[in-house]
């Protein structure tokens, strides 16, 4: 590759960049250090997820980025425009929807729009047009001249996403846009944002702490804890480095004398990258796997076993399918050890497996034609893929959920916000 297309290249992954920080911190009084220099690109069109508990850093670190507080130190560049030189500029650029719901209940809905046209100095003879298009945009034109205090939950998020968008920015940022929400208008929401970045081409900046959240909507995602930023990239991606997918598989006990030469010859197909053996009272036969993987448990009977309507469980589409898994249970003993070190009475202690696999999808079929070919039989089997909650603890080493630490998180977010505002 010549110098010149190298750096045409180089200019051209500049110009997509709409988002550049480079070692922004905040600081509040007392040393509480809520933000601790961090750093991430955001390219145009990108759907960015910000993941991490109350109290991570996620509202502060959108907070500066749309000029509503100053940054300690580091800088922030959003469309060409510096947070701290030009934050004017940098307001006509975004739309910001903030965790409360910001729209007035005593007007109507259109109403809402044309105050916040006003305030970005919208012209009046666009202002009935920008109002009409948005409220299409989410669904709201049949409601537009009801009172919002007759809105359910959804329909004002929806509005207040609205008002965020009568400017027509170039960056639209959603600071946990669906918190409070009950799972279904929660997924309301997650389409009327879909279609957004869909149709409109839109860069949209997200924090949330709803891994399902995160993982259907966003291109990529910043993993965040206290102030720090643990991972950067695909959701895919950030589950791939994680090790493999997990298959749990139960032997029919009845076939016991042939599970160590079947499970060595499992530990030599190509796509297995490791096969351990545990106790069988780990897993229940049929039913939910009960290890908390919410695999799908498959009861097999006679020599093969199918996947029920092809699904193999793992809960995503087609985007993750060939993501891997999980790490093993600490729990699970070398492959083939027994209990006592033999077998009695021709069966094996240990008649379930685990098999970390670098795609399960494709293993499976290889793993029942290898058991039906030694003669031994599967009473069940399950397929585990990797969740966002693995990523986290992977990276953090703590639950996003862990109350104890969202709590003391949030306690030492408000105490920091008191003294701002003495």
């Amino acid at each position: 590759m010549t110098a010149s297309v190298e750096r045409a290249e180089a200019d051209a992954r500049v110009d997509d960049v709409i988002i550049d920080v480079q070692e922004l911190r905040k600081t509040y009084p007392g040393g509480i250090e809520a933000v601790k220099g961090i750093s991430f690109q955001v390219t145009r069109g990108e759907v960015f997820g910000f993941l991490g508990p109350n109290g991570a850093g996620k509202s502060t670190t959108i907070m500066m980025l749309t000029t509503l507080l100053r940054p300690t130190a580091g800088t922030a560049v959003i469309n060409g425009f510096d947070i701290a030189k030009a934050p004017y500029e940098v307001r006509m650029q975004l739309g910001y929807v903030s965790q409360d719901l910001a729209v007035d209940d005593n007007l109507t809905g259109r109403e809402n729009l044309r105050l916040q046209a006003g305030f970005y100095h919208i012209p009046k003879d666009q202002v009935n047009a920008r109002i009409n298009e948005v409220l299409e945009l989410v669904g709201l034109a049949d409601r537009a001249d009801d009172l919002v205090e007759s809105y359910s939950g959804g329909m004002r998020k929806r509005l207040d996403i609205a008002c965020g968008l009568i400017h027509r920015p170039r960056v639209l940022f959603l600071d946990e846009p669906t918190l409070g929400l009950d799972i279904q208008t929660r997924r309301e929401i997650w389409r009327h944002i879909e279609r957004l970045r869909r149709e409109n081409s839109m860069t949209m900046f997200l924090t949330t702490h709803y891994m399902e959240e995160a993982d259907t909507l966003c291109d990529r995602i910043a993993i965040i804890d206290r102030g720090v930023i643990k991972a950067i990239g695909s959701p895919g991606a950030l589950k791939a480095q994680l090790g493999g997918d997990v298959i749990y598989i139960r032997f029919d006990e009845a076939h016991a004398v042939r599970i160590a030469e079947t499970v060595e010859a499992l530990r030599a197909l190509p796509e297995v990258k490791e096969v351990r053996a545990h106790r069988d009272d780990m897993h229940g036969i049929g039913g939910e796997a009960q290890d908390g993987s919410g695999g799908r448990v498959l009861t097999c009977e006679g020599r093969s076993c199918g996947l029920a309507g092809g699904d193999t469980g793992s809960g995503r589409g087609a985007r993750d399918r060939d993501m891997p898994g999980v790490g093993l249970p600490d729990t699970d003993a070398p492959v083939g050890s027994l209990h006592g070190g033999e077998m009695q009475g021709g069966s094996a202690d240990y008649l379930e497996y685990t098999i970390v696999a670098r795609d399960g999808n494709l293993l499976l079929p290889r793993i029942f034609e290898t058991v039906q070919a030694k003669g031994a039989r599967i009473a069940s089997v399950s397929l585990k893929r990797p969740t966002l909650d693995d990523v986290y603890l992977a990276y953090t080493g703590r639950a996003l959920r862990d109350e104890h630490g969202s709590r003391e998180d949030a306690r030492r977010f408000m105490m920091a916000m008191r003294r701002v505002r003495r």
